[in-house]
């Protein structure tokens, strides 16, 4: 699991702290990563990836996640089966399902085991971007 702090923004500055919504990707293919990380490039948030199934209870315990982005096709675990998963163990994570593969008979399944969102891949950045800032408000900034 990689993680950081996007551009230092959650970090405190000044006396200022900056609540951060935490954003695992899910996702097996680097290019897909990349696209997310660059669409959320500026907002106030922690990013963490992992490129499959593997490890995702124990990032989901270490980084509790505001929001998680998941794959459909990976190895180790498909991404249903980690929505599944997630729902069991924490209903408040919010999930976004990301598959090419999307129809209207697997968006219902997922809605019914919780998943916020369905996306379509291909997704290109700009609809990524739009996309993201309905899961990713700026949060207030408060005085410590």
């Amino acid at each position: 699991m990689s993680s950081d702090t996007n551009l230092n923004y959650c970090r405190n500055h000044k006396g200022y702290k900056m609540d951060c919504k935490k954003v695992l990707i899910v996702d097996d293919e680097k290019p897909h990563r990349d696209i997310v990380r660059a669409s959320l490039k500026g907002k106030t948030v922690t990013i963490s990836e992992l490129s499959s199934g593997q490890g995702f209870h124990e990032a989901i315990e270490a980084f509790q996640p505001d929001l998680v982005l998941i794959d459909f096709q990976m190895p180790i675990k498909d991404g249903v089966t980690l929505c599944k998963e997630l729902k069991e163990y924490d209903q408040t994570t919010s999930i976004v399902f990301l598959s090419s593969e999307l129809n209207q008979d697997m968006v219902k399944s997922l809605k019914e085991i919780g998943v916020d969102d369905c996306w379509s891949k291909p997704i290109t950045p700009a609809q990524l971007k739009e996309k993201l800032s309905h899961w990713i408000l700026e949060p207030p900034i408060k005085r410590i």
